[in-house]
């Protein structure tokens, strides 16, 4: 490869000083007033002690080049004058916005505080059978060869960050091999980051983090945003469906699982989205008190583990095998992927709840830490130093990889929530998304110190402890009551708290008087003695344990009277649901109702299991013969549609939930009503792109809640079948509207109709 002139990246990466990019709104008509609002939310909103590590990402989005240009020019001038150091995002999905370079080098070279270049969801999924494989290299691939050679010529990174499975087509299709290049010769530029959008996460994770465990680049990083909990249909605990406008109903601790999760694996960037989570806009309440908390204690706290720590971990790995079609880049996900094949070794290594159902962020399974997705590029010295790496097909089925991985794979603790140890830290989280679920967890942690006692002197209060002979060091912390929320009647030791003495001693005077509060004190030691602790979580808990550094055990409290007291440390009250149940629900089925919704849920779930194999015929078998839907179709139709579907696409699987029964016209004619939300999803591969792509999810019905009306009645063989479906289901308005070509901008889709 030739090389090129480059400077060092100006911006400094690091496990202790990791990159922090923040998206700005980019609703602005007058870009001056959007320059100083980039301006405003930098100094009112992000914390002194975090800028450092922090960028806030600007995009304008203009087709005009020169437009654009200029656009942006009124945009940095403001920010220039404040410092302020920016991301410029400059293309993504849409390619009618993305911006030529020449403007961007421009920009580069009249504003210095332009600290990094941004690419975003560009399409890398590209095919082609023209026999000179260098003609056909795809525009987006060209075009981000330039970016991060343009990056490199002004010391800047270049933030990448795609969502769905891009980052494993760079790695593995042939169009994109001199892409895949360009990052291994400028790997100290390139940020190749997950964009958390969509129910791969673990695939698109791991096949990021493959570029860096196989060293094409230094710094790879996550990109947490809400709209992943919106796509996932998820709406609160234990409810499932969609609502239009779901933007915002995303629980705002799911953020920080976000963050743990690319901690874990040694993530150096971290960019979020969307702006109105961030700084002090209408939700964010995601931004003050989960994201900036939980990234100031990673750094202060140091979390974040070394590429040697995380390697350490890593006993298996995955080499992905090159593809020159989509048949060929299934071969790998039939292993990796259980949303677009089967997903064997994934199944077996992160372990499923439900597939769609809930999109897994949290692994199931925390025993076999991560599988990194390595590129077929990857060298040699790189493999060697993993117990095993497979292959595509290195066994054929999740039981064959799930004794494989046990064989290699002990765990760090014991119990039913994700425990995982890297970096000297442990980490415990409980593994649903959208779910209460009590879970348990047993693991190793430094041995609290105990035995607190206390004696009052003239001079002031002598506190004495148990002596630890693995201790290296104690620190001793003191609260007075009139700091203690209202109503609390022991402290809650905050993570940044400061001890008022470190010693190595196992007593400690205190000279300050009491005065007229009542005091508090407890020790906290820095030791290699180990005990078992043994505790549960819910949802959104997602605990962080120093592996150097033990817990409170003991408050020592003395009162103004001067009575003291030692008082354990215990967890607080809990009121969570320990479990709950999303399916089958039988609200309105009660009493004598029940046994007829129970012989109809064995239908429900029949249609299920017809739909997930592609079974039309069984499918169709559970309409009755007087089917009629809203349009007038009757069961012959379904079948056919039914047919088309099946046969068109290539993996399906149905959701449904019970929103409640109706026995209304039971008695009368017969009929039990059932409220489900039900969607029928499914995945295409083709052969050649067709509409927007070569695979794709697909779904039916498309309503805007996806909830159908289904009408059940008992016919005379004595089997429960449907009579009608509101909207209609199958329709095939519908499913034709779901394969149209791109061509065909004004075929409008009107929900539920088949005219």
């Amino acid at each position: 490869m030739t090389c090129l002139p480059r400077l060092q990246p100006e911006t400094r990466i690091a496990p202790d000083h990791p990159l922090i990019i923040l998206q700005t709104s980019d609703r602005f008509e007058d870009h001056t007033a959007h320059g100083r609002e980039v301006v405003r939310v930098w100094k009112e909103t992000i914390p002194e002690d975090i800028q450092r590590y922090c960028q806030l990402q600007v995009e304008i989005r203009l087709r005009d080049h020169e437009q654009r240009y200029q656009a942006f020019r009124q945009l940095f001038d403001e920010t220039e004058k404040a410092g302020v150091p920016t991301c410029i995002q400059f293309a993504d999905p849409h390619d009618i916005y993305v911006f030529d370079p020449v403007y961007v080098e421009k920009l580069l070279q009249e504003y210095p505080s332009i600290k990094t270049l941004g690419i975003t969801e560009m399409r890398f999924e590209h095919y082609s059978t023209f026999n000179v494989p260098r003609y056909a290299t795809p525009p987006e691939t060209r075009y981000a060869i330039d970016v991060i050679e343009m990056g490199a010529r002004y010391g800047k990174h270049i933030s990448m960050s795609f969502q769905s499975l891009k980052w494993m087509h760079i790695g593995v299709d042939q169009l994109n091999q001199p892409l895949v290049e360009t990052i291994r010769e400028m790997g100290d530029y390139c940020l190749p980051q997950n964009e958390h959008l969509g129910p791969q996460h673990f695939p698109r994770q791991t096949s990021v983090w493959g570029f860096w465990i196989a060293d094409f680049v230094r710094n790879w990083g996550v990109e947490p945003q809400s709209w992943w909990f919106e796509n996932g249909r998820m709406l609160e605990p234990g409810l499932f469906g969609q609502d239009p406008d779901n933007t915002r109903r995303m629980p705002p601790q799911l953020y920080r699982a976000m963050i743990l999760e690319g901690i874990k694996m040694g993530a150096t960037v971290f960019q979020f989205e969307p702006f109105w989570d961030l700084f002090d806009y209408d939700n964010s309440i995601c931004w003050r008190e989960v994201i900036c908390p939980t990234l100031r204690q990673a750094i202060q706290e140091k979390w974040i583990p070394s590429r040697e720590e995380v390697l350490e971990k890593i006993r298996v790995a995955y080499h992905l095998a090159p593809a020159g079609n989509i048949n060929e880049f299934h071969e790998n996900l039939r292993d990796v992927d259980w949303i677009a094949d089967e997903g064997h070794l994934a199944r077996a290594a992160y372990g499923l709840w439900e597939k769609f159902l809930e999109h897994e962020l949290i692994p199931n399974k925390g025993k076999n830490y991560y599988i990194p997705l390595l590129p077929p590029q990857t060298p040699e010295e790189v493999l060697d130093q993993f117990e095993v790496v497979l292959s595509p097909g290195s066994e054929k089925s999740e039981s064959g990889y799930a004794d494989l991985l046990d064989r290699h794979y002990h765990g760090d603790g014991e119990g039913s929530a994700c425990i995982m140890s890297v970096g000297g830290f442990i980490y415990v989280m409980q593994t649903h998304e959208n779910l209460y679920e009590k879970q348990t967890y047993s693991i190793e942690l430094p041995k609290r110190v105990n035995g607190l006692q206390a004696v009052l002197k003239k001079e002031g209060v002598e506190i004495s402890w148990n002596t630890d002979p693995g201790a290296s060091g104690y620190e001793v912390y003191r609260v007075e009551s009139d700091t203690l929320p209202p109503g609390t009647s022991l402290p809650v030791l905050p993570w940044d708290s400061v001890p008022v003495a470190r010693t190595t001693e196992c007593h400690w005077s205190d000279c300050q008087p009491c005065g007229n509060k009542t005091v508090f004190y407890t020790i906290i030691a820095q030791t290699r003695s180990r005990e078992k602790v043994e505790g549960t979580v819910n949802y959104l808990d997602y605990l962080v344990f120093s592996l150097e550094k033990s817990l409170p055990s003991e408050w020592l409290r003395i009162d103004l009277s001067g009575t003291i007291d030692t008082l354990p440390v215990l967890p607080p009250p809990d009121d969570r649901p320990e479990s709950q149940v999303v399916y089958p629900t039988f609200a309105g089925a009660e009493g004598t109702c029940r046994q007829i919704a129970e012989k109809i849920v064995r239908q429900i779930d029949a249609m299920k299991a017809f739909y997930d194999h592609g079974d039309w015929r069984n499918l169709t078998s559970l309409y009755s013969l007087n089917y009629r839907d809203p349009n007038g179709y009757s069961r012959e139709y379904v079948g056919r549609a039914w047919k088309w579907w099946l046969i068109r696409n290539n993996t399906t699987c149905m959701l449904r939930q019970i929103r409640c029964w109706d026995f209304s016209e039971y008695d009368g004619k017969g009929h039990v009503h059932v409220k489900m939300f039900s969607l029928f999803r499914a995945l295409r591969r083709d052969d050649q792109p067709f509409g927007y792509g070569w695979s794709g999810t697909l779904r039916i019905p498309r309503n805007s809640d996806e909830e159908v009306l289904y009408t059940w009645v008992e016919e005379e063989d004595g089997i429960w079948r449907l009579i009608s479906t509101d909207p209609a289901v199958p329709n095939l308005a519908e499913i034709l509207w779901n394969h149209r070509g791109s061509d065909q901008t004004s075929l409008k889709l009107i929900p539920g109709l088949d005219d």
